[in-house]
């Protein structure tokens, strides 16, 4: 008899090697010996002074609801819209966004909004290990696709060729991990093309998933552009978790390229909220909200 479903047995199945590696391989062994571990991308350095300031000048709580529920408070994500569009140079608003518990809930809430249950969703090796098990736990089919060997370059041929009547998502995930990569904008405008006609071919809106935590570490003045610039059914996952050096505070969000239509903007951004509660909570700690506007205050030590 199973007792566990088979949804989830399935997303157990994809992530088991990636566990049996962090549990029980001699990596299990590490204690606290003084390595550089890039494993969960867990900090090698103390948080960041302004982060621990932002968060001890918000603990206080200002009224009796302080600690209470909260979904998107309202001054964060008028706040992040603002800062987020002034990075990526589109007009978001703040109901584009919703906070969330990092960007595993961002990427949750993405692949629950747009897909239905036998749906295909198509993303590229090398691959961060939890695509696939997400997906599963969805019941949603994984189609992966090879990056070009040594550029790791999108394969547009081979993307295409993966698509089908059933396909509803493609992750892109710039910059790559594990390998890298950030993809130019001509790149990801070739990308966009291929979508447009995927979509007008199956009669079915072809959604891509921009996931996005590492944006802000680059190095050697690299350029990025964002795939919600080129493509406007594009959904936005980020995390702060890398760049404060506190992947264990769980904050992050979902954003919408403002460049969507309306007509299709207007009932994703309706099903944020009720996507974020039926997931199971998926938006930050009150406190984390609250820290997020704090940041100009703290600015002279705050790295976004």
């Amino acid at each position: 008899m199973n007792l566990v479903s088979r949804r989830l047995a399935r997303a157990s199945a994809s992530l088991a090697p990636v566990l049996d590696f962090y549990l029980n391989s001699p990596y299990a062994d590490r204690g606290d010996r003084e390595i550089c571990d890039f494993t969960f991308g867990n900090p090698h350095e103390m948080a960041l002074e302004g982060l621990v300031n932002a968060i001890r000048h918000r603990a206080v709580p200002e009224d009796r609801n302080w600690y209470g529920y909260r979904t998107s408070d309202e001054e964060s994500v008028a706040f992040l819209a603002e800062r987020l569009g002034r990075d990526l140079g589109l007009p978001f608003e703040p109901v584009d966004i919703v906070l969330t518990a990092g960007a595993f809930a961002a990427i949750s809430i993405a692949i629950h909004l747009v897909t239905d249950p036998g749906d295909e969703a198509i993303f590229f090796e090398p691959a961060w290990f939890c695509y696939e098990p997400m997906l599963n736990a969805a019941n949603v089919v994984s189609r992966k696709v090879a990056l070009k060997p040594g550029s790791f370059d999108l394969d547009l041929a081979a993307i295409e060729a993966a698509i089908t009547s059933k396909t509803r998502l493609v992750i892109v995930n710039t910059p790559h991990n594990p390998t890298g990569r950030i993809y130019d904008a001509d790149a990801l405008r070739e990308l966009a093309d291929m979508l447009d006609r995927a979509s007008a071919r199956t009669g079915r809106r072809i959604f891509l998933l921009s996931d996005e935590p590492y944006r802000r570490l680059r190095f050697d003045n690299r350029d990025f552009t964002s795939p919600a610039s080129v493509y406007p059914w594009t959904l936005i996952s980020y995390s702060y978790g890398k760049i404060l050096l506190a992947p264990g505070q769980r904050l992050g969000y979902l954003a919408a390229s403002p460049l969507m239509p309306a007509a299709d903007r207007e009932p994703l951004r309706g099903a944020f909220v009720p996507a974020a509660m039926t997931l199971g909570w998926c938006f930050p700690s009150a406190l984390m909200q609250y820290t997020i506007p704090t940041w100009k205050t703290f600015r002279s030590t705050w790295t976004r």
